[in-house]
């Protein structure tokens, strides 16, 4: 099981001080089994088979994003219920990734589990005090909804470029402190008003960028809000000597996610324009590449 060490191992802390993070570990289901060698050697070459596909899709396609999306809606409007708000690729396969190795899940939630106790250290540790919590790229809005848990009188913002996800925000705001509005990353609105000293977080949604994030950073330093969090697949953080690692390049690679984002901070922090408060590589995810790595950072 991913137990209390294991956990405070993959975050990068020597131990969890949040009393809910704890008790979600706890309550969770985080089971797992290891490959053997015959099941390991299948699986990395079903991960060249999916490199090397010619329908592995390139980033950057709203259109797969609403159809994606309105299935949460359809599902959400019926139920109200927090599982319906699960993007559906967290449970296409039952195999992770764990520290290097590939894992078999006893659950197919456990890549889910994982996200939301993470999700929860990341609100407790980083957005306890700010005015408003921003998240850029909300999708279904699911990351919101742990925001809530977490800081239940603060408020939500979501913003996200497809009309799918705002429309489960809207549906959201009858029960939660919560708002949502259009927003493309590609090509922020300079005019868009944040309130001061507020926190902004992207899970997920970065990756979609590519190389193309000059812009997204801009706004960000434009608006200078308190806190800046990402859980993103971050391409620097591979070892290229490490065969797990070096798969999950060639596929990050391949898709075209997030791109040099990591090597700019670094640059604007070496200029004294920011300062990194945490870069950790997460060493948790999906079958294919490693999502959740953190970075924490705050303008100077």
């Amino acid at each position: 099981k991913i137990e209390n060490k294991e956990f405070c191992n993959l975050i990068g802390e020597d131990s969890i001080t949040f009393q809910s993070v704890s008790n979600l570990l706890h309550i969770s289901n985080m089971s797992y089994s290891m490959l053997d060698v015959m099941e390991k050697n299948f699986v990395i070459l079903e991960i060249l088979k999916k490199i090397d596909s010619a329908k592995l899709s390139i980033t950057g396609d709203i259109t797969k994003w609403e159809i994606g999306w309105e299935e949460n809606l359809n599902n959400y409007k019926k139920s109200h219920a927090m599982l319906d708000l699960i993007p559906k690729y967290r449970e296409v396969s039952g195999i992770c990734r764990l520290n290097d190795e590939y894992i078999r899940a006893e659950s197919k939630t456990l890549e889910s589990n994982v996200v939301k106790i993470l999700q929860y250290y990341i609100f407790n540790k980083y957005f306890s005090d700010v005015t408003e919590l921003y998240e850029f790229g909300c999708g279904t809005g699911i990351n919101l909804m742990h925001a809530s848990d977490v800081l239940p009188l603060m408020k939500l913002n979501g913003l996200d470029w497809s009309k799918m996800a705002i429309d489960i925000i809207t549906l959201m705001s009858a029960n939660f402190n919560i708002s949502g509005n259009i927003f493309d990353m590609l090509y922020p609105d300079y005019t868009f008003k944040i309130t001061k000293d507020s926190g902004f977080f992207t899970c997920g949604s970065m990756e979609q960028l590519g190389n193309r994030f000059n812009n997204f950073l801009d706004f960000i330093l434009l608006k200078k809000p308190k806190i800046i969090v990402h859980l993103e697949p971050i391409l620097e953080f591979y070892d290229m000597n490490n065969l797990s690692d070096y798969l999950a390049f060639k596929f990050h690679k391949h898709r075209g996610y997030l791109d040099g984002y990591y090597t700019k901070l670094c640059e604007l922090e070496k200029d004294g324009k920011i300062n990194i408060l945490k870069s950790h590589h997460v060493k948790f995810s999906g079958l294919y590449h490693d999502s959740l790595s953190i970075l924490a950072w705050e303008i100077i």
